[in-house]
């Protein structure tokens, strides 16, 4: 649980024999602070004193060491005295900064004395400093739990080629680890697929998103890890991704639970995208009535929110979409009433279906063969109702 700093010290050297650690450039400060991505309470920031001490501890092999120690001891609240075990934990150099970091939370509303001591050799001889501070940890609010509130594509059926799946968090979540936390297995062979995402982190702006690639390289045939590991998926078999409950959100709050998602593998989609056979039912003019299209297979649950959209008069339209029914019906909301212009339905042609294929060309394509042209958008006129 992170801990909030409440108390910040600005603290010179208690005793040096350097002529220069008195002054008030070279105070060393001492800190609680909350860093998430390191511990899920406070950690112990020094900062501040002379530039010699900062040279010392980046050539030190390790730490602690006699430059720069820092230890921190909680004190029994009926004796007033610190306990004669100093918390675990390690320091760490980072961004001008030297920093403890508890092996365990520490607990919150608990007094703790910091204690940060340091030999310095110095050219006219050597800097002794020892500081030892009380301070307490505050008490703070239980942060709200993360939860994991949606995986798409949300239909339990997925072509054996699927390429993406989406996952929707309540909170913004911690990056730079995302694979650790997820495993795909096999529950038909009773066993773990290996190495079935492409590891590369894609995330929304606000952290919530997640897009989670099924490997190209073996989903594509005639592709070298198709032909030398297999494909991630096999038309029959059933599978279920595993989320783990210890992925954490940026404030500290993990999951709390594994979450799962069960599918069966179908058949390979392996043609293009045609709006041909999409059915659209127009709204009544004077109405908010969602306009609603139909597909005859899911499609892309992100892309149907970024690359369709509703224009009059080459204008856009500002509404909500929502897209429904296992991502086979597309839904347009407008903030106003909808008038009695003449409307277009705007698709961009990198809609996707679930398999990566699109309104240009299908995912696989025969490189030896020349390309189709076709429109980068497609535009279809409607009219609403009276």
């Amino acid at each position: 649980m992170a801990l909030a700093c409440i108390l910040a010290l600005s603290l010179a050297a208690c005793s040096s024999t350097s002529r220069d650690n008195s002054r008030s450039a070279n105070k060393y400060r001492l800190r609680f602070a909350s860093i998430p991505q390191l511990s899920q309470g406070s950690v112990v920031i020094l900062s501040g004193g002379p530039p010699e001490f900062w040279k010392a501890v980046r050539k030190a092999d390790s730490l602690p060491a006699p430059v720069a120690s820092i230890r921190v001891r909680i004190i029994d609240e009926q004796t007033g005295k610190p306990s004669p075990n100093a918390i675990l934990g390690k320091h760490r150099l980072e961004r001008g900064r030297l920093l403890f970091v508890p092996a365990f939370p520490l607990t919150e509303g608990a007094n703790y004395e910091i204690e940060f001591t340091s030999q310095l050799a110095l050219q006219h001889g050597t800097s002794s400093t020892r500081m030892t501070v009380g301070t307490r940890t505050p008490r703070t609010a239980k942060p709200t739990p993360a939860r994991l509130t949606n995986i798409h594509p949300s239909a339990d059926s997925l072509p054996e080629n699927q390429l993406k799946l989406y996952l929707l968090f309540s909170q913004p979540m911690e990056q730079g680890d995302a694979f650790r936390h997820l495993k795909l297995i096999d529950e038909t062979t009773g066993s773990e697929v290996p190495e079935p995402f492409r590891k590369v982190e894609l995330w929304s702006e606000d952290g919530k998103r997640f897009t989670l690639w099924i490997h190209p390289g073996r989903q594509k045939t005639g592709v070298n890890l198709n032909e030398d590991i297999g494909p991630v998926l096999q038309a029959g078999h059933r599978y279920t991704l595993i989320v783990s409950q210890d992925w954490r959100s940026v404030g500290g709050s993990a999951l709390g639970r594994d979450v799962r998602k069960a599918f069966i593998a179908g058949p390979a989609i392996r043609r293009r995208v045609t709006t041909d056979d999409w059915k659209i039912t127009v709204p009544k003019s004077g109405s908010r009535t969602p306009l609603r299209v139909r597909f005859p297979a899911p499609l892309d649950w992100a892309l149907l929110h970024s690359r369709v959209r509703v224009e009059s008069g080459g204008r856009g339209i500002p509404g909500t979409i929502r897209a429904h029914d296992q991502e086979t019906e597309w839904r347009f909301t407008p903030d106003s009433p909808w008038t009695e212009e003449k409307h277009e339905l705007v698709i961009d042609a990198l809609l996707e279906d679930l398999a990566g294929n699109n309104l240009k060309q299908p995912f696989e394509v025969d490189i030896r063969k020349p390309r189709e042209k076709r429109p980068d958008v497609i535009r279809i006129p409607f009219e609403t109702r009276r």
